[in-house]
């Protein structure tokens, strides 16, 4: 999400992600796009959960995905520069990450302000068809809980006039409250 030179990508790069939504019976909208890290770290953590389930034995599937979402997730090659300081990974949730995120690692103050822009969670939210029914605050935005405590409302800015669904659709919007990771969450809530 920290990538705003690379744009939203098409939907159906992500293998695991469209080979879930198929098995699901749920039909990704031909041509959508979606957040670009997003989209990788969930495709990442699909390949992971189905490799585990597969070889789990007599593992409860529970115990099986505790232990998949408790690892850092390590992108497929072709999306290899997306992850966390534009490594090949995208380290889970947990106290310190905003360590990977600096660049002056002997100044604490760096690391404070890190903290403050890491988003640990936000309302739900959602751009396609019957997924706008699940905007908390349709359509003004949502609020964002950030790693170091405090909640901040970061207005939605829709695509301008002719621009949903291209590249440029996340121009203006201020992260994480992003149109094409609207459309990754449309997808999965509302499309079907």
């Amino acid at each position: 999400m920290q990538h705003p030179q690379i744009p939203p990508v098409e939907v159906g790069i992500f293998t695991h992600l469209d080979a879930t939504s198929s098995m699901l019976g749920f039909t990704p909208p031909e041509g959508g796009l979606a957040s670009a890290q997003f989209g990788a770290t969930i495709d990442a953590l699909l390949r992971e959960l189905f490799g585990k389930l597969t070889s789990a034995g007599s593992t409860p599937h529970g115990i099986v995905l505790r232990r998949v979402v408790d690892n850092d997730l390590k992108l497929e090659s072709a999306f290899n520069t997306w992850g966390n300081g534009r490594g090949d990974r995208v380290y889970r949730l947990k106290e310190g990450n905003e360590r990977f995120m600096i660049t002056d690692v002997n100044n604490p103050q760096t690391a404070a302000m890190a903290q403050s822009t890491l988003f640990a969670m936000m309302d739900l939210f959602g751009n396609y068809g019957k997924a706008v029914a699940y905007f908390n605050h349709v359509p003004g935005g949502c609020n964002v809980l950030f790693m170091d405590g405090h909640v901040d409302w970061i207005p939605y800015v829709a695509p301008a006039p002719g621009q949903d669904n291209t590249a440029s659709m996340d121009l203006g919007a201020t992260q994480p409250v992003l149109p094409s990771l609207a459309n990754i969450i449309g997808i999965f809530k509302g499309v079907n």
